[in-house]
Formats: C-alpha cells, structure tokens, sequence
C-alpha cells in the first residue's frame, strides 16, 4: 500500500469494449513499457489487436439482406460519433455477440464472433459499410485524451464488466456489489415508463452506505445530470440506489459537476470523489442526446473533452495531485467489439449459494451470475505509477467493477476487515489494483496536455500532428464562424489547430502524396438544429468543401460538418497533392 494516497477519484463512463477503445494503444513494435505482474510466457505484454499471432480467429461473418459479409477488426475510423447506431447491449445481444446464438451452456468458451451479425440487425441501413463500422476500432490518435492517459500511466488490459449486459446491472456491481437479480435495464422498474426509461431502483447498500457506517463522512458525488429526466429531481446514483437515503444530511454530499473543478483546483476535494458523466447515446431506440460519456453513437469529442477536463483540474493543484489517484473505466461495452472471452468463475453476489429469497423479483432470465461481462478499458492515473504500465490481476481471479469497491475500501477504511463490507461475495473475493502505484516519489511529467514544441519545417508529418494551413495570402486558417446554416472556416492571423486523420485498414501513420485524410479541427463545434432536430449525434469538426470549391476565396464553399456514420454521410475526404519534385512522405512547410 502506497501511504502517499490519501484521495480517490472514480470517473465510470459509457458502453465501449477494451479493443474499441485501447485495442491498437501499443503494438509490437511499440511494446509497454512496465508489466504488473510480469506476464506468462504464453501472455503477450499487451492484450491487444495488434498482438494476435492468428488474426484469422477474430473473423466475424454475417449474413444480410442476401449479402454474406466477413471482417475483422481494423484499424481507424470513419466518424467521431462511429460506430453510427447503438449496438445492442442487453443480455439476448451480448450471447449474440459472444457466442453467436442466445442459449448459453455452462463454461462454454466465446467464440467473439458474433459481432457483425448481431450489429447487422441493429443497423437500419442499406449499405452494408455501416455493419463494418462495428469492427473499426479507434487508433491513439483519434482518441488522444484517453490514450495519453492510458500510456503516460497505468491500463489494465484484463479488466472485465461485471454482467455481460448492460449499463444497470453493471453501475449497480461497480457501487453495491449486486444488481440484486437485474440483468437488463427495466426489471426492477416500478412501472411501465419508469422501465422504458431504464430507471430501475436497487433497494441495498452502496459503498457510500459502508463508508458511512463504519463513520467515514469525506466522500462526494458529482454529477451533471438528473436521472431520469423530466420525472426526478435527483442525479443517477442517488434515484437508482435509495438507500443513500438513509445516509444524515445526504444532501451535503451530492454536488453537481461544476463544483468538483472548483474543489480539485483549490486541493479541497473529499477523500473519495464519484463522478457521474452526462448521459448520452441513444433514447428508447428513437431520439439520440449527445453526451460526454462515449456513448455510441454519440460523438466521442465531448467525451475526450470531459476527461480532460477532469484531469486537467486535478494536476492544477500540485500538492493535492500528489495524493490522487484517479481511476478511469467503463460500465460496460455496449456492444463494441472486443476479442478476449469473458471468463467464467465470477463469484455470485451471495456466494456459492441458491439466490436469497429476498431478491424482489429473483433472478432474471434464471442467469447465476457466475461469468464475467466483456471486457473494457480500465485506466489508473498518480504521480506513484510509472509511465508506459500495464497491469493485471495478482489472483486467479480478474478485475471487475466489484474491484473498484474493493480498492477503495481497502485505502480508506484500512482497520475493517472484508467481512464486514457488507456488500456481498464478490466484493469480497475481488482482487484491488493499488499495487500499480510502485513509486517513492512523485513524478513530475504529469502535465500530460501541456503543449509540445512545434515541429520544424521539414520534419515528418504523421495522422493526428497538431498542423496550421496557411492561405497564400498569407493569412491562417482561423476561427470559424456560424451563422443560421451552419460553421465556416475563416482567414486571419491566429491559426487554429488542425489534425489529419483518417487512415482506414493501416497503422502506417505516415503521410504520403496523393493520400486520402480528413481535416479535423480542434474547436469544439457543436452541432446545431437546423436539419435534424430530433438526432444531436456528432460534432461539427471536419472541414468539408462543396465540390466546385477549390480555395479559400471570399464566397467558396468550405464548412465544418460532422463525419456522421449513422447517415452514413459522404464523409469529406481530402486528396494531399504537391509538386511532383516532392513526393514521398509530407513534411512540414510543405506547399499542398
């Protein structure tokens, strides 16, 4: 136990498998830096897409509308809000997914096949690219928040959800250990809109409540939304998980979000911070709400941005940060590919026993909770870890979201022993991951956004370097502007910062001439309701040309427009051109 770790921040977010996400964040040619514990010799030193010796296994195939389609995953995506539907992510869908059929036998091993064939029957579409999108995984630097986290500290590549289904059961394990027989949303629903709306209620403990009985008082929740809308007045964990009711002056410990900036930059915030994001992805199968939690198919820019954010404000304060650590995981996958199979051996909630009568409407779908869900990105930030790390479980036993239960308790309530949680056997038996923060002394490279030194003209540039355009004339390719139909790039002499991405079926990041890139930019342009009231899916951040359009002339026609999968948009694509003199790799100072 590091005795440097006095504070504990918990960001869980939304729907995205570990391959989704992270599956490309090293390669063998980019191998971790750090291993805990150090692998088998039959274990690669990452569990990733990249080092499978058999990419043949991963092949999924499905059959749709007289069309047999087949793929594995590849690398890069076509749109910030991919893939563009919401994949199915109730218990029927993930067999589907993992086992390629609904009825599961006992320890019977995933296959991890049935991914497209199950996203097949989500996608209302007629091009049969938009099934493929479920098997487009994110490269690092489409997600450069989330991945810098991940490399400049500690990922677990062995982290799974805790049901293999969807977000209730799943935030229920990660807070009281149990989703009290709940394996789809709805069940425990007290009427039929309360089960359209998902809000289920989970009448047991929580952690909050274990903390509190055993007379530790300095723990918080923050959140950004009331859950669920239009019928409550409070935030998720607080509608779903009645009995923090029960906790004196509850209210004191209930904050919304913009107070936890405040209190990370002055070093005040509490010992345990709980952090809810705003809720987003798809509504009753109809309405799509942008949030900031990944949620498919919303866009993943305000998601990278939230968790910037969170960080940002938490290495603000120095001698604070320096008692932090900050866990980033997801509730579950969602329905995002993955190709590790879940295991089974998971310790049900009330142990090697028959289900207690007192469930309120026992066991659904007569599941035993004794497999894993699918696994998902699991991320571990303090200045006590060393950079480049990949972590494991020390036990037999993996890492679910029971561990995060585990490790808390085990930091702040070190004299109470686990049979006096009060949270159930899995919470009991589940493995904690405080091991990763391995250093004496704090690191002080934590500033991980902190801008880097501008490249000099003739070095390389590579998908995803931070680039300025510059006119002819002279002038950047500055702010944009809005009007009633939309944003519009404009010249001046502050440029702002553009990245070229998109780099479908290769992890070459290397630009050559005649290469086909989007133009993204890094304002944060959100979308407005002018053609689509109903679906907020994307951000705005790609610059699109009309096809008359060749320059930045006063009257031409270059906007930002969102790279949408679910419409399965033209996406803009650009063609890189220069003087024949110089072809081969683009560099900087380059005329294009």
């Amino acid at each position: 136990m590091n005795p440097n770790i006095k504070r504990i921040v918990v960001v869980m977010l939304e729907n995205r498998g570990f391959d989704s996400i992270l599956g490309y964040l090293y390669t063998p040619q980019d191998p971790p830096l750090r291993n805990i514990p150090t692998p088998s010799s039959d274990k690669p030193p990452f569990n990733g897409i990249a080092y499978m010796k058999n990419p043949d296994t991963l092949i999924n195939n499905a059959s749709w509308k007289g069309k047999d389609l087949k793929s594995g995953p590849f690398p890069g995506v076509r749109a910030t809000n991919s893939p563009g539907w919401d994949p199915g992510e109730e218990y029927e869908h993930v067999n589907r997914q993992l086992f390629n059929k609904e009825n599961v036998s006992p320890n019977e091993t995933p296959s991890m096949n049935g991914f497209l064939q199950d996203y097949s029957t989500i996608c209302d579409s007629d091009d049969y690219n938009t099934i493929y999108q479920i098997m487009a995984m994110h490269l690092p630097y489409e997600l450069p928040v989330i991945s810098r986290l991940a490399k400049k500290y500690a990922v677990c590549d062995e982290w799974f959800s805790s049901v293999p289904t969807q977000t209730n059961a799943n935030r229920a394990f990660s807070l009281c250990g149990t989703s009290n027989g709940l394996v789809d949303n709805g069940y425990l629903s007290s009427n039929i809109v309360t089960q359209h709306l998902a809000a289920d209620k989970f009448e047991v403990n929580t952690i909050f409540n274990t903390l509190n009985n055993n007379g530790f008082k300095d723990w918080g929740v923050f959140w950004e939304d009331k859950y669920p809308p239009a019928i409550s007045d409070h935030p998720y964990t607080r509608f779903c998980f009645p009995m923090v009711e029960q906790i004196p002056d509850v209210d004191k410990h209930f904050h919304e979000m913009d107070k936890f900036y405040d209190l990370a930059e002055s070093g005040e915030l509490p010992a345990f911070s709980y952090i809810e994001p705003k809720w987003g992805g798809a509504i009753m199968d109809v309405i799509s709400v942008m949030g900031n939690e990944y949620h498919p198919p919303s866009d993943v820019t305000p998601g990278e941005a939230f968790l910037k954010k969170i960080y940002s404000s938490l290495v603000k304060n120095q001698a604070a940060w320096q008692e932090t650590m900050l866990l980033v995981f997801f509730d579950e996958h969602g329905g995002t590919y993955d190709h590790e199979p879940p295991p089974w051996g998971a310790v049900p909630p009330w142990g090697n026993t028959e289900p207690p009568a007192s469930l309120p409407k026992g066991v659904q779908y007569g599941f035993k909770f004794d497999r894993f869900g699918v696994r998902i990105p699991a991320i571990v930030c303090s200045p006590y870890i060393e950079e480049g790390t990949v972590f494991r479980s020390e036990t037999n036993t993996p890492f679910d979201h029971t561990s995060m239960i585990a490790t808390v308790l085990k930091i702040l309530l070190p004299n109470v022993s686990r049979s006096n949680w009060g949270l159930g056997e899995r919470v009991t038996n589940a493995p904690t991951f405080e091991f990763v923060n391995t250093r004496n002394e704090a690191r002080m490279d934590d500033n991980v956004f902190k801008k880097t030194p501008s490249k000099a003209n003739g070095d390389a540039v590579e998908l995803g370097d931070p680039i300025y355009l510059k006119h002819r004339d002279g002038q950047y390719l500055s702010f944009a502007e809005s009007d009633i139909s939309g944003y519009y790039p404009t010249l001046g002499s502050v440029p702002v910062t553009l990245r070229f991405q998109l780099s479908l079926n290769t992890l070459t990041r290397t630009i050559d001439d005649g290469q086909r890139v989007q133009i993204r930019t890094d304002e944060y342009l959100k979308p407005e309701f002018n053609d689509e009231p109903f679906f907020e899916a994307a951000i705005r951040n790609t610059l699109f040309a009309s096809k008359k359009a060749h320059s930045w002339e006063p009257g031409s026609k270059c906007y930002y427009y969102s790279t949408n999968d679910r419409k399965n948009f033209p996406e803009q694509k650009w063609f890189l051109m220069r003087n024949v003199l110089k072809q081969g790799v683009l560099k900087y100072g380059d005329e294009v």
